[in-house]
This record gives C-alpha cells, sequence and structure tokens, in this order.
C-alpha cells in the first residue's frame, strides 16, 4: 500500500472516530496487527469470560491467536460443533465479561452497522457483555447507511457465504440478489447509534486493511 493510499485511510479513520466519540463510543487507534494485539490484550483480565464472534478480522490479526493463549476461558464461534453445542455458546456470549468481534460497516457519522444471519453477534453487541470490543479497519468505513447497506450486499455477505461454502445466489454471482435461499446469512440487519452504558463499546482501528 503507498503512502497517499494510507493516509486516505488515516483520514476516513480519523472523521469515524469523531463521530462515533460525538455518540459516546470511545476510540482507540493502532498501527499495525501488533499494536492491536497489545491494546486488546490490555483491557482484558485473567481468568475472565470472553467470546469472539465470528470474524475474519479478528484471524488476520492474530487476535483470536492471542485470546488462545490467554489465562481466560475463550468461547468461540466454531461451525465444527453441532447446533446444539453452538446454540448454547451463543447464549454464552451474553454471559461474558468481554465480547470481542468486528463491524459489517461504520459510518463516518459514527453509526455502528452489523447484519447477521442468526443474530446472535449483532444482539451481544447490543446487550449482554460487560465490555464490547469492536475491531476495525478503514475498509469498513463509508460514508453513510446507504453505502453501509450496499457494502454488505456487495463486499461482505458474497465474501462470508464463499468462505462458509454457502449456495446463495450472492456466492455465484459476486453480489446480493435479496434471496430466499435457506443457507441465506443475512437476516437482521441492526444499527446502534449511541452509547447507553458508558464506554461499554470501545471501538478500536487498526492500521491496514483486514477482513470482508
Amino acid at each position: 500500500m503507498n503512502e497517499q493510499m494510507r493516509e486516505w485511510m488515516r483520514i476516513r479513520i480519523s472523521n469515524a472516530r469523531k463521530g462515533l466519540e460525538k455518540r459516546g463510543f470511545p476510540t482507540y487507534m493502532c498501527n499495525n496487527a501488533e499494536e492491536l494485539r497489545q491494546l486488546v490484550s490490555s483491557f482484558i483480565k485473567d481468568g475472565e469470560q470472553v467470546s469472539a464472534g465470528g470474524s475474519v478480522t479478528l484471524e488476520e490479526t492474530g487476535v483470536l491467536d492471542m485470546l488462545r493463549d490467554r489465562d481466560i476461558t475463550l468461547i468461540e464461534n466454531d461451525r465444527s460443533f453441532s447446533k446444539e453445542e453452538q446454540k448454547q455458546r451463543h447464549r454464552m456470549a451474553f454471559m461474558s465479561d468481554t465480547y470481542v468481534c468486528s463491524a459489517n460497516a461504520i459510518t463516518e457519522d459514527g453509526e455502528i452497522y452489523n447484519v447477521d444471519g442468526n443474530g446472535n453477534r449483532a444482539a451481544a453487541v447490543i446487550f449482554g457483555p460487560d465490555q464490547v470490543l469492536l475491531i476495525v479497519s478503514a475498509n469498513k468505513i463509508v460514508r453513510d447507511l446507504g453505502e453501509a447497506k450496499r457494502r454488505v450486499e456487495e463486499i461482505a455477505a458474497p465474501a462470508n457465504c464463499l468462505r462458509l461454502h454457502k449456495l446463495t445466489p450472492c456466492s455465484k454471482v459476486g453480489h446480493c440478489m435479496d434471496c430466499a435461499s435457506k443457507e441465506r446469512i443475512c437476516s437482521a440487519y441492526v444499527t446502534i447509534r449511541w452509547q447507553q452504558k458508558k464506554d461499554r463499546i470501545k471501538v478500536i482501528f487498526v492500521d491496514g486493511v483486514f477482513g470482508y
């Protein structure tokens, strides 16, 4: 990535941070994945119960591996478990001390946008865990909610369907077809506009491009 593109991303992150902080969300900036891992770790105490939402960002930045090495009880969203076991883990997330995940999009005005299939990730961000750490890179920043929706339809949903081997139309054509497929992963569309509990949701930006 050249310096001009990196500077453009920093400007977008700066805009989003101002919007988020205006709405009561504390924000942080990390220059690389190593700084990110150190910061995320500093927010988590030994012995805590921590849940991690399914996230390519967590995998690519090494945050998930860092959490696995910590002296904590880590609840992962592992698709190798049975549906009943997955459901129990989703419920356990609500009782966790910390929930770590990413977001599908964040507007420059500070709105957090998530689209879910089961709704467990969006629900846990809204309510339950005492602390939520949202990890976001500049590719998730959009101008407004209209662009956030398009981003999910044209990038996040098709890419995630390919990752999860879903037989949906978007995995074939590369963009949303507003399908009625049984394997559809877009069911709950959630926008968080204000922080209700002081400092509960923290948004951590990392320089670079991570996730979908």
